[in-house]
């Protein structure tokens, strides 16, 4: 994954022709101007078309109550899928699942990686070079 802005303490690839991947540093608390360029990057690299995201949830980070609040407000997303590295990390999706009531895609959480980009494809995420990790 290339660098990240470090205005931004994430890093979102585009793996697919409309699949994103994003991930968020160690230890950080994002807020909702984090919140706001998130949404903006994964825009720009859809090229305003709808998309999926995969999450990889290996590190851990937390949001402001504003910014929990916002994250999946992402009209053009039709699927998200986090990939967590334990069971231990489901409780912090599920908070932020709960949290956001407005949200009308689908999203699960997967502890393997090739599970969540198969079901990504079954939402209709073109998994495209992500099917060889």
């Amino acid at each position: 994954m290339p660098a990240p802005d470090p205005r931004h303490p994430f890093r979102v690839l585009k793996i697919g022709s409309n699949l994103l991947e994003v991930k968020v540093e160690h230890e950080v608390e994002l807020t909702l101007p984090h919140v706001e360029a998130l949404h903006a990057r994964n825009v720009e690299l859809a090229e305003g078309r709808p998309y999926a995201i995969l999450v990889e949830k290996t590190n851990h980070y937390s949001y402001s109550f504003d910014a929990l609040q916002r994250i999946l407000d992402q009209p053009l997303l039709f699927a998200m899928a986090f990939h967590i590295s334990s069971e231990a990390q489901r409780p912090a999706v599920n908070t932020l699942l709960s949290v956001s009531t407005t949200r009308t895609f689908p999203i699960q959480v997967f502890t393997n990686r090739r599970e969540a980009l198969q079901w990504l494809a079954q939402q209709g995420a073109d998994i495209g070079s992500a099917r060889r990790t």
